[in-house]
């Protein structure tokens, strides 16, 4: 997870953080105000409480490189925050 700041004086920040945080299953915020910390720190305790692990492994003969994942509900009833692949 990554928390990021906007000021209104300064360029936005770097979109490196939420490239990690997406490419790890999380998620990035940016915040106007640093009281609305509280309230990203209390959404991301919120996913790590809510979360599930799913184990998939590739069959032996998986072909060398990057493999994407797609992870999906059946029933459309919540949110899906997952990597969206791995390196083999």
């Amino acid at each position: 997870y990554a928390v990021t700041a906007r000021e209104p004086d300064r360029p936005a920040p770097a979109p490196v953080l939420g490239h990690v945080a997406r490419a790890t299953g999380g998620r990035q915020w940016t915040i106007q105000r640093i009281e609305d910390l509280r309230a990203r720190f209390l959404d991301a305790l919120e996913d790590v409480r809510s979360r599930y692990v799913l184990r998939y492994e590739p069959p032996a003969m998986a072909t060398p490189g990057w493999h994407t994942l797609l992870v999906r509900l059946k029933r459309q009833q919540g949110d899906v925050l997952a990597r969206p692949g791995y390196w083999r």
